[in-house]
């Protein structure tokens, strides 16, 4: 036996004889007494903002008459909803578009024959007219007033929160209530008491989404006027998930 090996074999010994001697392990911290749980906070809110989207169209042989005619019904339709005190502020356009599409005779029914079909083109244009407002009570007039102004439909009429973060909080809070609540009710049964919270971990949480009516359009009586267009509020929520680790006493 060399003398490495030698003294590899001594210190191995003496290891061996340190781990069985009283007192001399090494000590291990103790499993701390803990109870985890779940919860997921449901809050309901009310929508703080209105939408609504008209389309107004226009058809012409040529690109500039289309263009010409959508910026004068466009004109129409703004002019009337400022005239009926909605701001700058609330009132944009969207979704600009003129393109070339076939009018008619776009298929030769006969193709066979010897007459020669020629398809007629033209131009197709299109926008929205967006107005959002803090107003809710007003969308059903805003409907009124675009469509007596010319709006051929409506695209779009939704619901939304502006401040969607701070609905999500107060579902995390929510949350964290029934977590507590839970926790409380299983150490009781355990006989022990709740301790304070050691690990918290935020699972999924969903904003208030928004809420969209089907598109609808608004007929005109036998005088040429729309009746007033019914809108009811609709609620919205929002949710947070958490998984909760409490320290048992």
């Amino acid at each position: 036996m060399t003398h490495r090996t030698r003294v590899c074999a001594l210190l191995i010994a003496a290891l061996a004889t340190l781990l069985v001697l009283p007192g001399t392990a090494v000590a291990q911290e103790p499993l701390l007494d803990t109870i985890s749980v779940s919860a997921t906070g449901k809050v309901d809110v009310e929508p703080d903002l209105g939408t609504v989207v008209f389309g107004i169209n226009s058809r012409a042989l040529t690109a500039q008459v289309a263009a010409d005619r959508l910026a004068t019904r466009t004109r129409r339709v703004i002019r009337a909803l400022k005239e009926a005190g909605f701001t700058t502020d609330e009132i944009s356009t969207e979704g600009i578009n003129l393109y070339r599409r076939c009018f008619r005779d776009c298929r030769d029914p006969h193709p066979q024959d010897d007459v020669v079909v020629k398809p007629v083109f033209g131009f197709v244009g299109s926008v929205g007219v967006r107005v959002e407002t803090s107003r809710l009570k007003q969308v059903g007039r805003i409907i009124d007033v675009g469509i007596d102004a010319g709006a051929k439909n409506i695209q779009s009429v939704f619901f939304s929160v502006e401040d969607k973060t701070a609905a999500v909080q107060e579902a995390l809070a929510e949350a964290m209530d029934i977590a507590i609540a839970k926790a409380d009710v299983l150490a009781e049964a355990a006989g022990r008491t709740r301790g304070p919270a050691l690990i918290i971990v935020e699972g999924r949480t969903t904003q208030p989404r928004n809420f969209y009516y089907a598109q609808a359009l608004p007929f005109a009586d036998s005088a040429g006027a729309t009746a007033s267009f019914p809108i009811e509020l609709p609620t919205l929520s929002a949710s947070g998930h958490i998984e909760v680790t409490f320290e048992l006493q």
